[in-house]
């Protein structure tokens, strides 16, 4: 039951940590490894299992913290609401997944069920979390890959997915490959042969799957190399045609107690109105505050809005989370307000909703002082006009979604923009792996993105998914730096999640190829 653990922890440190994500490409080989030895299929659901739950503590350890110092919730009460509503339904997932590999394998299997089946069934798998009611999709391996320049370029044919699709690959292609070094090395043992047990003819009869393994590596390595030169000069282009403006991203780091306790509002408010100076030199600029900076719906009032467009000065527009009441049925909307200097302010109220803290079928969490409960579902386009041109725009955990966001910029919209409030993982893994969706979100789309969060990580993202600035934890600071909106369109943009279809139909194969037996070539293939 090693191979599960030791999977877990390289996966979990593939994802934060900048200098390992190299480890995705071998996370999964002890976990593959451990279920090819299994004899029966509770056996392999329990390896899933415990995977699953194992990730799911590694990555999502800060709701217990959140839940003790923030809602200050009795320790047994956080502890169980880790386990249920975190822990347990993914060692659930996990462990089917390891069941449906379980099941799917063939006797012999080769290079289709390693490098094909097998990461196919891992992609269907992670886009589930998707569509699964009480899951998000976050902590996908292919995130892992964001973090290398030149691996994550080819997410705009293929998206966060098809890089998932890849890490897990080259994990089947290094399980083969040890599967059989093992039964060479068995043979061997068997025969009573003292030579080395990794002979020259071992490379020679396996030649087919190093094959396979390098052309994984390196047909999206090549590509990483040539496409940021494209990228590169779409920007310079966009530049010369003026489509460039300054921009100012806000991160005051108030803390949950001081943005939620209902005292200060204002005094927040000028707080992030002079840390939001554009330079002298600026003719254009955008300025964007994090999520629910004006959270106190009283208080904002057509005089509000106006008095914060004229601080704001014309030639700005303000793009800041808030409150919006419901005019009709006197709920809350956790919206993005688009306030520009001159012309129609406008609100973006948000469409996807976060499990148990923003939309719950029963109350879990409780209140949170002066925070809503809970928060009514959007339906106002994500694409919003503005006198800057159009913007996509998405709060908090939207920028998970891949596909949300590449249709946010269906009106043509040339540059994207995230806020948010991280606050609540404190000091843990989670707002790295947060940025690391913006970063990959560039990259599909081609755009770039302003990302800000009021404790951090807040950052200026280029279209290559690179940081061209950012802050750090808790700190007060803004940043300042100049911005293009670009308009082409990329392979993902235009095709979706096509590689989920191309995953299901070849699961479809794998099917069909597992009801007929061993009958199929491709069982023994090389």
């Amino acid at each position: 039951m090693t191979g599960p653990v030791i999977s877990a922890i390289a996966y979990c440190l593939s994802l934060p940590l900048a200098g390992l994500w190299w480890l995705a490409f071998l996370a999964l080989v002890p976990f593959f490894l451990c279920l090819t030895r299994c004899k029966t299929p509770l056996q392999a659901f329990l390896r899933g299992f415990l995977f699953g739950g194992l990730f799911f503590a590694g990555l999502g350890h800060w709701l217990y913290t959140t839940l003790v110092n923030e809602y200050e919730k009795p320790a047994a009460v956080a502890a169980a609401f880790l386990l249920g509503c975190g822990i347990l339904p993914h060692a659930l997932l996990f462990g089917a997944f390891a069941l449906c590999l379980y099941l799917l394998a063939p006797k012999r299997a080769g290079i289709f069920f390693y490098l094909l089946a097998a990461p196919c069934l891992w992609v269907v798998f992670e886009y589930s979390r998707e569509v699964l009611p009480f899951f998000l999709p976050w902590g996908s391996m292919g995130y892992a890959l964001a973090q290398s320049k030149i691996f994550s370029q080819s997410a705009d044919i293929w998206g966060l997915y098809g890089l998932s699709f890849l890490a897990a690959a080259v994990n089947g292609a290094a399980t083969l490959l040890a599967v059989r070094f093992f039964e060479a090395k068995a043979a061997q043992k068997s025969r009573g042969e003292k030579r080395a047990a990794w002979p020259r003819g071992f490379i020679k009869e396996n030649r087919a799957v190093i094959a396979a393994l390098a052309a994984a590596l390196l047909l999206p390595g090549l590509y990483g190399i040539y496409r940021p030169f494209q990228i590169n000069r779409q920007v310079q282009d966009a530049q010369d045609a003026g489509r460039s403006f300054c921009a100012v991203i806000v991160q005051a780091s108030f803390s949950q107690k001081e943005r939620w306790s209902g005292m200060g509002f204002y005094s927040r408010v000028k707080t992030h109105l002079d840390m939001s100076q554009c330079d002298d030199g600026c003719r254009q600029c955008i300025v964007v505050w994090p999520e629910t900076v004006l959270n106190s719906t009283p208080e904002l009032t057509g005089d509000f809005f106006r008095e914060i467009i004229r601080l704001i000065g014309p030639d700005r527009l303000l793009i800041t989370g808030g409150l919006r009441l419901d005019p009709q049925g006197g709920q809350v909307f956790n919206s993005a307000y688009f306030l520009p200097g001159i012309g129609q302010a406008r609100a973006y109220d948000k469409n996807i909703l976060l499990p148990w803290a923003e939309n719950a079928p029963f109350d879990v969490l409780g209140t949170y002082y002066n925070a809503p409960a809970s928060f009514l579902p959007g339906k106002t386009s994500a694409c919003v006009e503005t006198p800057f041109g159009a913007i996509g725009v998405s709060i908090c955990f939207e920028s998970i979604y891949p596909r949300f966001v590449a249709k946010s910029l269906d009106c043509g919209a040339g540059l994207l923009v995230n806020i948010s409030n991280d606050t609540w993982f404190g000091d843990s893994a989670m707002p790295f792996v947060h940025l690391l969706a913006s970063q990959l979100r560039a990259v599909e789309n081609r755009r770039m993105v302003l990302r800000a969060s009021n404790s951090g990580i807040s950052a200026v993202i280029t279209p290559l998914g690179e940081i061209a600035a950012k802050t750090s934890l808790f700190e007060k600071t803004s940043l300042k730096q100049e911005v293009v909106m670009l308009h082409n369109k990329t392979v993902y943009q235009r095709l979706g999640d096509w590689i989920c279809l191309f995953a299901l139909l070849v699961l479809l194969v794998a099917l069909w190829m597992r009801v007929h037996g061993d009958k199929s070539p491709l069982h023994n293939d090389a």
